[in-house]
């Protein structure tokens, strides 16, 4: 009955491990996105930004008419919009929180798998059993961290852990 149990335990040890991976995976590519959105959104406001200094230019070769002023106004508006889209949805700070929860995440993992009961322990099986026990508790509680970590960022990370897990796609951001 131990041995089936250590058996078990160890099964549950795996799959935790795995989920754990799972999750790490889900946080890079997520700080990845964001890492990347905040980069485009960068680009396009600097390059509108040039856009809008060579106003002075369109006005000497199209006149003040309302075409230049509607046009340029628009760009400012998309400015504008795009620089409180990056603000409010805080692309830039969250991505780098995301990345250290990533790699706190693998240092769970490589805590996790330094401690795994070896085959051929000369231990007593109780021992090896209460052990075991104690590395699923560090794994729920490792596990919990994360996730929760994760939705104080405004990332929910549960459903596309489990996603990954399901359908073992670990390719698409």
């Amino acid at each position: 009955m131990t041995v089936s149990l250590f058996d078990s335990l160890k099964k549950e040890i795996n799959e935790r491990q795995e989920e754990l991976s799972v999750l790490q995976i889900a946080i890079e590519k997520r700080a990845e996105r964001f890492s990347d959105t905040a980069k485009w959104f960068r680009i396009v406001i600097i390059f509108l930004g040039a856009f809008v200094a060579t106003r002075d230019v369109a006005k000497t070769y199209m006149g003040d008419g309302i075409t230049v002023v509607l046009i340029y106004t628009g760009v400012g508006l998309i400015i504008t919009v795009l620089t409180s889209m990056i603000t409010a949805f805080r692309y830039e700070s969250i991505a780098p929180d995301l990345k250290m929860l990533a790699v706190a995440c693998n240092a769970y993992v490589l805590d996790i798998d330094g401690k795994l009961p070896m085959e051929g322990d000369a231990r007593p099986l109780e021992t090896l059993i209460s052990e075991a026990q104690a590395l699923i508790s560090a794994q729920n509680q490792a596990i919990n961290d994360i996730q929760t970590k994760a939705a104080a960022l405004g990332v929910n990370i549960v459903r596309k852990a489990r996603k990954l897990k399901l359908h073992g796609d670990q390719s698409e951001g």
